[in-house]
């Protein structure tokens, strides 16, 4: 296998796991629940290459599409999206 041809498997297959993923922050905000934690960290690759979510702890479930956190709750900020440090909410957008 050329190097190029590799590079061309590599690029297909992590467009399949972001397929994936995708599909699976779709489900979830289309049920009203937004993860808050979705990061390669948790991503894990199971048997036959399934891609699965881990770590629903951050999960919560959303009134009109918006989390509103209360005050006071510790927070991973690291790795927070700007509106969710700004205005202590999360949607599904800020999921991505």
């Amino acid at each position: 296998m050329t190097s190029l041809n590799f590079v061309i498997c590599l690029f297909i297959t992590v467009f399949i796991y972001f397929i994936f993923i995708y599909s699976f922050q779709n489900f979830l905000s289309s049920n009203g629940f937004v993860h808050r934690d979705l990061a390669a960290r948790n991503v894990l690759l199971g048997e036959n290459k399934v891609v699965k979510i881990s770590d629903f702890g951050l999960m919560r479930q959303t009134h009109e599409n918006v989390y509103h956190l209360k005050k006071g709750k510790k927070i991973p900020v690291k790795w927070m999206a700007p509106e969710a440090l700004y205005n202590s909410e999360y949607t599904t957008k800020s999921d991505v």
